[in-house]
């Protein structure tokens, strides 16, 4: 029987109302106003109203200017949604004929190298959801990589400041139209019949699932609930030696949302907050942990264990780096990774630029050409979200492209005209190497170009660089002529009520300072409240202040590593922490540090190398060794003796350099006998989005091999174009099962054209086109498509089709159910507690997990060694790295892999590189 949706008729309200029936879907149905939504927006109105109304009021203040285009345009106009990819699960041994395949497992998520998986329909999960799963998170990325944004967007979403609609759907609007034409008793009858469909599928799933699978419902997302709490873990300012050792935790958080806030808001919020926090009803937000400087994040690591022993039933997420964040896991935070952004991200993105041109460059009026607007949605790919918007900023400004360097130096001179570069580059090389920097650093280590800066704003003329700022103020210039008169010997005391209070002890004496002393201190006193007016720079509790974006930072010291020795180049070049920064030098001579990567010694995850890739982004065509570093990711990629995992960087890193030979490299591997060389060709020619790579893919299509097959598909899916598209329903149409079910999940990543595609193929007269269609509306999450679900589930006449929509009501309900689980105890392990009960005579009672996984470990049998060995690099056991180094003594291939991509792992925990076993 042919499902008629004309006689059936899937209205939205209807839709709605059989999904929460069966489901309570709340998150997948945006448009619902039932009683799981009602209860959270009374929640949510209540908490708000409870809540000093001050903070929020403040909170959102700085969150409107905490992005980089500052007061100019506010977040909440041009935010997008982000999205967050859990940690993988603990590896469980599987049957295979119970394994439903993940057609996107073959494109390699690396969270410090994520270019290539950017472009790909990975699964992952919404601001909703992750309110859902545990609540101690550490939300990891890049620099640039909008870390700091998602929190705001976390604490705006659960204030409902914000919400993040869903692209257009064309088939709901169809519906819509259709359902507008009925008569009020027909829409009736409809949803009646509808609420009887519900009702069997939802006895269906109880059969299926057992007992009590009618229970489980939906938990509303807890951040509706919560009052967040956001500060930069730099203000908590440990070091001080305020704070003695029986503190109340919570002080040092105190005192940090008290110095982010007006003077007013920090008398009035202590009590509520202290109130919220014993309650459990504060979502703390703490950002910049990787910002910090390695003397302070021993102190910061101390106060969150004891935050977290007191506090533990807030919800709490601090922000972590991709690459080095065992410290965090190891004190009790579950990871999560901040989903790099895709092509519809991106371009939305650039349309909120345009829409908000006019603000932007503050102008009233202000046109831009179709040409250059739709110039800047070309080539978006392998950028963070810093770098595209520093990109967008100048081409729309300037109507070209040019090098990431001009990007940010077209951005600082927009800011303020005739930067002191000078003290702006020392300022930055300090903060990369401590975190911050203090006057005191700028007037220590300032070079004679420097102090002659300085002493330049110390004058009594106005310079440039003031009158740029002095532009940015109200018209009547009021209040900068005040703040430049309070470092000019002004008397008089500001009494503004939203000036943030110091809570600095000040010295009851202090040693005399000399008069050159004196002036060079106001000149650098006086420079930076330029720069705070300006944007640039924020001041920490303590006097310390740092740049607000690390790709300023990054630009700014790059200037200087012109004036060093080779020597000093070479040794910088050794330090991962300045890599960013020569990248931004590439269009000097910075051949010294490209040797000293090339000569250093080999790591697990070939950082020496790869990391040069982003160097390459930044480079002029004609730069001499741009040649040589593609070279090398070439031979890698090609290379018959490399393990898996370093194949699939050396594809990333291709991508990363942005470089147009990247294509050429790729169509060759293409003709590789490997086929894993093949697949990572396909997908490295999708994530380009080059459209002469068309004829490839298709090719790519009649591979020999299953694998290849469904690379092609995806990466043709990366592409967009229409005949990759028509490609794609080909291959729905002829592929096998795998390729099918690839086909379709990409459909469901492409709202316009892929939306229609699948809305037909659950309908289609061939089995096998249904149930592949069935993967594509299950990543869909829209009213029209859960009702094709459910109706697939009860009345398609194959149990083929069937199991398969059964299958995918399970798997989203436990999506939603579950959002980010955090990992059980070691001893708690599911094969491991299985293993020791069948092995072990006389368990001892004390035995650690950390032991019991070393036993396991030394087990002849290797499944279980293969096991052990992937749970040790999923929860960054470091102390178990030799035993996995002793693994490459043995026989077993298999075992090698295994042990070599969990040592990858844990050098990603441990933020240091680990030797290659050979």
């Amino acid at each position: 029987m042919e499902f008629d949706y004309q006689n059936f008729g899937i209205g939205y309200a209807a839709g709605l109302a059989t999904a929460y029936a069966i489901y309570r879907s709340r998150h997948m149905l945006a448009s619902a106003r039932d009683a799981a939504l009602n209860r959270a927006q009374t929640a949510q109105t209540e908490a708000t109203r409870s809540a000093d109304s001050r903070y929020v009021r403040d909170l959102l203040k700085q969150a409107e200017s905490s992005h980089l285009f500052g007061e100019r345009v506010k977040l909440t106009d041009i935010i997008v949604e982000p999205r967050f990819i859990p940690a993988p699960p603990i590896p469980e041994p599987q049957d295979e004929e119970d394994v439903v395949h993940d057609v996107f497992s073959i494109v390699p998520f690396l969270p410090d190298f994520p270019y290539l998986a950017e472009s790909y329909n990975l699964e992952t999960l919404s601001v909703e959801d992750l309110g859902r799963g545990d609540h101690t998170l550490a939300l990891l990325g890049l620099p640039g990589s909008g870390r700091t944004t998602a929190l705001l967007a976390i604490a705006l979403w659960g204030l409902g400041i914000v919400d993040f609609t869903p692209p257009p759907d064309v088939i709901q609007q169809q519906l819509d139209e259709e359902e507008a034409k009925l008569s009020a008793q027909e829409r009736a009858e409809r949803i009646k019949e509808r609420m009887y469909l519900a009702t069997r599928a939802q006895e269906q799933m109880s059969e299926d699932q057992g007992e009590g699978a009618q229970e489980r419902q939906t938990p509303p997302s807890r951040f509706k609930f919560l009052a967040p709490l956001y500060i930069h873990l730099g203000n908590l300012h440990l070091a001080s030696g305020e704070f003695s050792r029986q503190v109340d935790p919570a002080e040092p958080l105190v005192r940090a949302l008290q110095y982010q806030v007006s003077r007013i808001t920090a008398k009035t919020m202590p009590r509520n907050i202290y109130k919220r926090l014993n309650e459990g009803r504060a979502l703390v937000l703490l950002d910049g942990y990787d910002e910090l400087g390695e003397e302070e994040k021993p102190l910061v690591r101390a106060w969150l264990k004891a935050f977290l022993e007191v506090y533990e039933q807030n919800f709490i997420i601090i922000t972590g780096p991709a690459n080095g964040y065992g410290d965090l896991t190891r004190l009790g935070f579950t990871p999560v990774f901040l989903r790099p952004w895709d092509n519809n991200t991106r371009h939305k993105y650039i349309e909120h630029i345009v829409e908000h041109w006019a603000e932007i460059i503050d102008k009233r009026r202000a046109t831009l050409a179709p040409i250059t607007i739709e110039q800047a949605h070309v080539a978006t790919y392998a950028l963070l979200p810093a770098e595209l918007a520093m990109r967008t900023l100048y081409l729309l400004s300037e109507g070209e492209i040019d090098l990431p360097a001009m990007w940010v130096e077209k951005y600082l001179t927009d800011l303020i005209k005739n930067p002191p570069w000078g003290i702006l580059s020392e300022a930055a090389a300090i903060q990369i190497e401590q975190g911050y920097f203090t006057i005191d650093d700028l007037i220590n280590s300032a070079s004679p170009i420097t102090t002659q800066e300085m002493q330049a704003i110390s004058s009594d003329e106005t310079t440039e660089f003031e009158q740029a700022v002095d532009a940015s103020a109200d018209d009547d210039g009021t209040e900068f002529d005040e703040l430049i008169q309070l470092f000019e010997g002004g008397t008089e005391e500001t009494t503004d009520d939203n000036a943030p209070e110091t809570t600095e002890p000040t010295p009851e004496t202090a040693t005399p300072e000399t008069k050159a002393e004196q002036r060079a201190k106001k000149s650098a006193q006086k420079m930076l409240q330029i720069l705070e007016k300006s944007g640039l720079v924020t001041q920490l509790r303590g006097g310390r202040y740092r740049f607000k974006h690390q790709i300023v930072t990054n630009y700014l010291a790059s200037r200087l590593l012109s004036t060093l020795s080779a020597d000093d180049l070479q040794a910088i070049a050794l330090m991962p922490k300045w890599s960013p920064a020569i990248a931004f030098a590439a269009t000097q001579d910075i051949e010294p540090a490209l040797q000293a990567r090339f000569n250093a010694a080999k790591d697990i995850l070939y950082h020496h190398i790869f990391d040069v890739a982003r160097w390459v982004s930044h480079a002029p065509a004609e730069t001499p060794w741009r040649d040589a570093v593609l070279k090398r990711l070439d031979t890698i990629l090609n290379a018959d003796d490399v393990f898996p995992p370093i194949r699939e960087r050396a594809t990333a890193a291709l991508i990363a350099t942005r470089a147009p030979e990247a294509v050429n490299i790729f169509a060759r591997a293409m003709r590789s006998s490997s086929p894993t060389v093949r697949q990572m060709a396909c997908l490295g020619l999708g994530a380009l989005g080059n459209e002469d790579s068309l004829h490839i893919l298709e090719n790519a299509l009649e591979d020999e091999e299953e694998s290849v097959q469904v690379a092609a598909v995806l990466g043709l899916g990366a592409l967009r174009t229409d005949s990759a598209l028509e490609a794609i329903a080909h291959a729905l149409m002829t592929g096998s099962d795998l390729v099918r079910q690839a086909a379709a999940e990409t459909f469901a990543a492409i709202p316009d054209e892929g939306y229609r595609v699948l809305y037909d193929a659950v309908e289609h007269e061939q089995m096998f086109i249904r149930r592949a269609a069935i993967f594509g509306l299950k990543r869909v999450r829209t009213p029209w498509a859960l009702v094709a679900l459910y109706r697939a589930s009860l009345e398609d006449p194959q149990w083929y089709v069937q199991s398969a929509a059964q299958q995918a009501f399970q798997d989203i309900n436990n999506n939603i159910l579950e959002g980010v689980k955090a990992y059980p105890r070691i001893e708690a392990i599911g094969w491991l507690r299985r293993w020791a009960m069948e092995h072990i005579d006389d368990l001892p009672e004390d035995i650690t997990g950390r032991e019991l996984l070393q036993r396991a470990l030394e087990d002849p049998n290797p499944e279980i060694q293969a096991l052990s060995t992937m749970t040790i690099g999923q929860l960054g056991l470091i102390e178990h790295a030799s035993h996995l180094y002793e693994l490459f003594r043995m026989q077993d291939e298999a075992l090698h892999l295994t042990a070599y991509e969990a040592l990858g792992k844990l050098q990603l925990h441990l933020g240091q590189t680990l030797p290659a076993p050979f």
